[in-house]
């Protein structure tokens, strides 16, 4: 999966951020234009100080023509590890907790430990968070 991953100057920024339409989409570079499926837009505020190895962070993320998701582990895993081979140290581990979904009522925490190796490249990242139930149902055939 390709995110687009936007770092916008304010929570107020952040709130602003709008439902994606298919206009939005079509503005991508050449080379990034695959399709509605593809087009996912993970937006945060304040990459904090990764070099303490501890970062909280306010995100959302969009998808084209589809919505808002409340709680994306894979793209809080891809901003995590760019954050982390960006403004990380060799042999660093940074904990990143993601607030996502506040602006939808739904909040939802989610946590992204990122390791480091010994020349600064990605050697394990540990996704977790806790889930409730928002809805439950039964399927009769």
């Amino acid at each position: 999966m390709t995110f687009v991953l936007v770092e916008l100057p304010s929570l107020a920024a952040l709130a602003a951020v709008a439902k994606l339409s298919e206009q939005t989409v079509a503005r991508r570079d050449e080379g990034w234009d695959v399709g509605l499926v593809g087009a996912f837009f993970y937006t945060f505020t304040d990459a904090g100080d990764v070099a303490s190895g501890s970062v909280k962070l306010r995100t959302r993320m969009m998808q084209a023509d589809v919505g808002e998701d409340p709680a994306t582990g894979s793209a809080s895993c891809a901003l995590a590890s760019y954050l982390a081979l960006e403004h990380g140290r060799a042999g660093q581990r940074v904990d990143f907790e993601l607030t996502q979904g506040v602006e939808m009522g739904r909040k939802s925490d989610v946590l992204v430990q990122v390791q480091l190796g010994p020349d600064k490249e990605l050697k394990e990242v540990r996704l977790g968070g806790g889930a409730v139930t928002i809805m439950e149902g039964k399927l009769f055939i």
